[in-house]
């Protein structure tokens, strides 16, 4: 009996939950899909990942979200020697959601 109230409580606090902005659901898939693509491996953000490049930290200080966008999925157009794989096969949607966040960050 304990449990099924546990289970109740539960379903209605998620239930009550305010719904995310558009702009929160945005942030959430971008950080889903740079987590689930590896870009921590060298690249680290809010204190998380590596080194061994650039950091996303205030990225969007340094590049418009049409220069964020070349380097993502461009970028050995510009330097044939980078170590950064080409992510131009990401659906569009999910790039833009990326490209939107990491300009956020200023």
């Amino acid at each position: 009996m304990t449990t099924c109230r546990i289970l109740l409580l539960l379903l209605l606090v998620t239930l009550s939950a305010p719904p995310l902005s558009k702009a929160e659901e945005s942030e959430a898939r971008a950080r889903r899909i740079i987590n689930s693509l590896g870009c921590k491996a060298c690249h680290s953000l809010e204190g998380s990942g590596s080194t061994l490049a650039t950091a996303f930290d205030q990225i969007g200080n340094r590049l418009s979200m049409e220069q964020l966008n070349e380097q993502l999925t461009r970028h050995g157009n510009r330097n044939s020697q980078t170590f950064m794989p080409d992510y131009s096969t990401v659906p569009d949607a999910d790039m833009n959601d990326i490209v939107q966040f990491l300009a956020t960050l200023k």
